[in-house]
């Protein structure tokens, strides 16, 4: 953005100059200015592009993030429940019968060709009282399923009140358990009688 400010000071000053004059009267003009402006329209191109990029950075491979309603029509679950979401129209309701979420399911293979050192992990979370039971779950297994690693975040410590979306997070330090067949899984497991919704669920993976 600078470097366009700096472009159109130049050509400002370019413009205003004895040269003006000259390039007017030997029909350069037009052609000075078509030549110009073809730069500048590039270098918008250059900046939206490195926009873009930046973006695909977030978005790869190591980064899943799980908006509920992108799986209506894909998944039958019997948690997806509608009018009531974080963000869109649907989201994950667990109680006495459906006590566990939609689930990300992976090996580390399939995320990454090489170790992983790191991840961390979030998802959206609404209670209707502060009567509940719940955690937020991330299991590393074996390929035998073996628990490797297991770890619940209470909603209970981040819900301070009722009929509000509050953001759990956390972190897993992957050194120890990075073998290519190990699967992680992230969901929401409710221990109790009340409805907990679950919405919004992220990873993201670091080497």
């Amino acid at each position: 953005m600078l470097l366009g400010l700096f472009w159109l000071k130049s050509w400002s000053d370019f413009i205003n100059s004895k040269t003006r004059c000259y390039i007017f009267r030997k029909g350069l003009y037009l052609q000075a200015i078509r030549y110009s402006m073809k730069n500048y329209f590039f270098l918008i191109i250059v900046i939206l592009l490195s926009s873009c990029a930046n973006e695909e950075k977030k978005t790869g491979g190591l980064y899943y993030k799980c908006n509920v309603d992108d799986l209506v029509g894909w998944v039958d679950n019997p948690t997806i429940i509608k009018n009531i979401s974080r963000s869109g129209v649907y989201c994950a309701k667990t109680d006495s019968l459906n006590p566990y979420s939609l689930a990300f399911v992976n090996k580390m293979a399939a995320i990454n060709d090489r170790p992983l050192k790191k991840c961390k992990y979030s998802a959206w979370v609404l209670a209707k009282n502060l009567n509940i039971e719940s955690k937020l779950v991330t299991v590393i297994t074996d390929p035998s399923g073996q628990n490797l690693f297991w770890n619940g975040s209470s909603v209970k410590d981040f819900v301070k009140k009722p009929n509000e979306w509050v953001l759990i997070t956390g972190e897993i330090d992957l050194s120890k358990y990075n073998m290519p067949n190990n699967v992680i899984r992230l969901f929401g497991w409710n221990m109790g009688k009340e409805p907990v919704y679950f919405d919004d669920f992220e990873l993201e993976f670091f080497e």
